[in-house]
């Protein structure tokens, strides 16, 4: 009977569930419509026919590539260069096509606002 009291006082107690139940209140903040961004696409046009035309140079490497034959001088030679000229240079060009002027238009623009106050 002793061994039966310790081992009933030291088990532990079983943990008994709580529910806490808590209501938050949002406060949602509204915008008007002057608030509102419009989308702005981050290329231009320009930027968009540069990129697809880069993409044609490098669809045109491998066609070349796959054409001629293994170790023949379309292969090895032209196909790598016109890859490269896509890869490296229309492409990026089509990337950064604008990129200077918009630059110089908001320099241009803070100038004027700090020329004017």
């Amino acid at each position: 009977m002793a061994q039966q009291n310790r081992t009933t006082s030291t088990r532990p107690q079983p943990r008994t569930k709580t529910t806490v139940t808590t209501t938050r209140q949002r406060t949602v903040k509204t915008k008007g419509i002057s608030g509102a961004r419009p989308f702005k696409m981050p290329f231009e046009q320009s930027n968009i026919v540069y990129i697809l035309i880069g993409i044609g140079v490098v669809t045109l490497g491998y066609i070349i590539m796959g054409m001629s034959e293994t170790m023949g001088f379309l292969a090895l030679d032209v196909s790598p260069i016109v890859l490269l000229l896509g890869y490296l240079v229309v492409i990026p060009m089509g990337i950064m096509y604008g990129a200077r002027r918009k630059k110089i238009v908001t320099q241009q623009v803070v100038v004027d606002e700090v020329t004017t106050v």
